[in-house]
């Protein structure tokens, strides 16, 4: 039923956007037939509104965060299925059908599965014209508004990056200026008081230390402001200026030699500093894999892998790809000018 053009442009809109956007459109689509299943349900002996409900509020959990949904939400989905009886009920029954086809699209981030929820939408259109005595086309007003709503929902998450990335660098830019005065105010002698003072003071002893404060400057783009931080007399001071032999100088030899629980950034820096992207996509998602493990355990908010981030930059600039394409890494913030964010 659908025409050509509009399935070109649905598929121009989401060409190499982020999972997650294809994961809310899905979310999009779904929600709106389960708000049919909850009419066609009601007053029946198979209604699991209640209950299915709760899945699709989840699959936004899923979306935003991009940890895997529970078990439990299958068996809801599972249990929902049903012995129709007539074309109406058909109808509820392919519902809990797609909703169960998201689950697993989700489950896989799959986004060519994901958004095949978009024609399910038309598949249930055309059964109900059928049901009222019409027939579906692209021309009738059904069609056209479901056509129009969904290239808008896309539009929309498409351009959410773009609306977002500039306030975004500039916040990490004004981070990154906060840490260069305050590291420059030790470097004066000057100490700090008060809450978590005692770490802050002793930053300038550890030179690996430093990595907490010299992200934003790096992940903002400014690389000047980077080098106050850290000094050329560092790894990171050593990169920014092209020296990739002596920054090796101040990690091991050999990638066995870096404790495990340093992988993530030591690691991470190793691999980028011998060309290495397979085990820089490894030691990132290792990374993400810690930060999904703290949010299960311990209720941690960290959804973005801000330590990450900057040092794909930084193997960006050496030609190297991170090739992992999740929540936790809006690759899209790396992709601009690096003197943003000079003037502070």
């Amino acid at each position: 039923m659908l025409n050509a053009e509009y399935n070109t442009k649905l598929n121009q809109i989401f060409h190499k956007a982020l999972y997650w956007k294809a994961a809310a459109f899905g979310t999009l689509c779904i929600q709106q037939e389960y708000q049919v299943y909850e009419q066609l349900a009601k007053g029946r002996f198979w209604d699991m509104s209640t209950h299915l409900k709760k899945t699709v509020k989840r699959f936004w959990r899923a979306v935003t965060t991009g940890y895997a949904m529970d078990d439990k939400y299958l068996l809801i989905v599972e249990e929902s299925f049903f012995e129709p009886r007539d074309a109406w009920e058909e109808l509820a029954l392919q519902i809990v059908q797609d909703i169960l086809d998201l689950y697993y699209a989700v489950w896989k981030k799959d986004a060519e599965a994901t958004l095949e929820i978009s024609q399910r939408q038309f598949d249930l259109l055309e059964k109900y014209c059928a049901l009222v005595g019409e027939k579906l086309t692209a021309e009738h007003s059904l069609a056209k508004r479901t056509m129009e709503q969904q290239i808008s929902w896309a539009e929309e998450l498409a351009s959410v990056a773009k609306q977002d990335k500039a306030k975004t660098l500039e916040y990490y830019s004004l981070a990154a200026g906060a840490a260069r005065d305050c590291i420059k105010a030790l470097r004066e002698g000057k100490k700090a008081i008060g809450w978590d003072s005692h770490h802050i003071n002793c930053v300038l002893e550890k030179e690996s230390s430093m990595h907490y404060y010299v992200k934003s400057a790096v992940l903002s783009g400014n690389y000047d402001m980077a080098l106050e931080i850290v000094t050329a007399d560092s790894i990171i001071g050593a990169m920014i200026l092209g020296e990739d032999e002596r920054a090796k100088k101040y990690l091991p030899e050999e990638f066995e030699q870096i404790d495990k629980y340093d992988r993530d950034w030591d690691g991470t820096l190793w691999a980028i500093l011998h060309g290495d992207e397979k085990l820089m996509n490894h030691c990132i998602k290792d990374y993400i894999k810690t930060l999904r493990w703290q949010a299960k355990n311990f209720n941690s908010i960290d959804l973005i892998a801000v330590f990450a981030l900057p040092l794909i930059r930084l193997g960006m600039d050496r030609g190297m790809k991170c090739t992992l394409n999740v929540y936790e890494l809006p690759l899209e913030l790396l992709d601009g000018d690096k003197e943003f964010g000079k003037s502070l």
